[in-house]
């Protein structure tokens, strides 16, 4: 199965959708919130820090003329949960206010951890 562990059969590479799909399934998000590609592009686009201070991680590679059902950049999704993890912004408030620092933080808890 090249790409995917085998010991669990996900993948280890993806796109936004794919990484989406793993901080859901690996991490353990407060009020049962879900995270969506669009959240995850957003970070990558404007280069946002987690709780720690860090970056998110760089795409591997990037494919500017992949066809639209195709991911144009593809991600380590382990370096995706390893960077969600620390702590994400949280909701910045009313739309349209423009805020440089998060109003909050959130921080998920791996998946099955008491």
């Amino acid at each position: 199965m090249a790409g995917r562990t085998p010991d669990t059969g996900q993948k280890k590479t993806g796109g936004y959708s794919a990484v989406a799909a793993a901080l859901n399934r690996e991490l353990d998000w407060p009020d049962h919130r879900t995270i969506t590609r669009q959240h995850v592009e957003a970070w990558a686009r404007r280069g946002t820090t987690n709780q720690a201070r860090q970056l998110p991680p760089s795409p591997l590679r990037e494919d500017p003329d992949a066809a639209h059902s195709m991911p144009s950049r593809i991600y380590r999704i382990t370096e995706w949960v390893t960077w969600a993890a620390a702590g994400v912004p949280g909701p910045r408030g009313a739309k349209g206010v423009s805020t440089k620092a998060p109003t909050s933080w959130v921080v998920p808890t791996r998946a099955g951890a008491a």
